[in-house]
């Protein structure tokens, strides 16, 4: 994919099998990374990209909750971070599984209230 053209989905190009796998190399790369990386131009890029994998696959934003339930990742990746836009993209993903991940389990909420 030409860089220039990075901030088009990319889904066209990536199997259905393969998405959730992409999506774990993408963000593990962004949280390892780029977050850490001098380079800030392309992050909001990369943020858009995971933010449309979490949207289309709501998988994707389970995991990436999965990941963030283990208290030493949360409390590296939002506590101990001293770059106050980072905590707030990471935030933001967060955000973003969560209600992908509602609105794909809403119905079964019903039934574990009622």
């Amino acid at each position: 994919m030409p860089l220039d053209n990075f901030d088009e989905p990319m889904f066209g190009q990536i199997p259905d099998s393969a998405l959730l796998d992409v999506f774990k190399f993408s963000a593990s790369f962004y949280l390892k990374i780029m977050q850490r990386s001098g380079n800030r131009s392309s992050i909001p890029r990369m943020i858009n990209q995971l933010k449309v994998f979490i949207n289309r696959e709501p998988e994707c934003g389970r995991w990436l909750l999965q990941q963030f339930s283990h208290r030493d990742i949360l409390f590296e990746s939002v506590v101990e971070n001293s770059q106050r836009e980072m905590r707030k993209v990471v935030c933001g993903l967060l955000y973003a599984s969560m209600l992908s991940v509602y609105n794909s389990e809403r119905a079964a909420l019903n039934d574990f209230f009622v």
